[in-house]
């Protein structure tokens, strides 16, 4: 068995008991303080299109990862505007 020394469980992101000084809980190698400044920034984001665009709800702006075609295409549906368009306008306010 290979012993680990203090040293590398420090800096090892994938050990259970991480004792860096970034925490990653959920393993997306994303730190945790990182992550939720972006989710409260995509929140903030999602409010404003929703104010933008006042048809679109919660789910319509429920983005999945892998699926960023079918997102845009139901905002494109919804909204009327063009791929570029929507893009644009995610670009300036995120």
């Amino acid at each position: 068995m290979r012993q680990l020394s203090l040293l590398s469980l420090r800096t090892s992101n994938h050990h259970p008991f991480n004792l860096s000084p970034t925490m990653d809980m959920n393993n997306n190698n994303v730190d945790d303080s990182t992550e939720l400044r972006a989710r409260g920034g995509w929140n903030e984001v999602k409010g404003k299109a929703k104010q933008q665009w006042g048809q679109l709800t919660d789910d319509d702006l429920d983005y999945q990862e892998g699926q960023q075609d079918e997102w845009f295409g139901r905002l494109q549906e919804k909204t009327g505007h063009t791929l570029d368009e929507l893009k644009d306008w995610f670009r300036r306010h995120f």
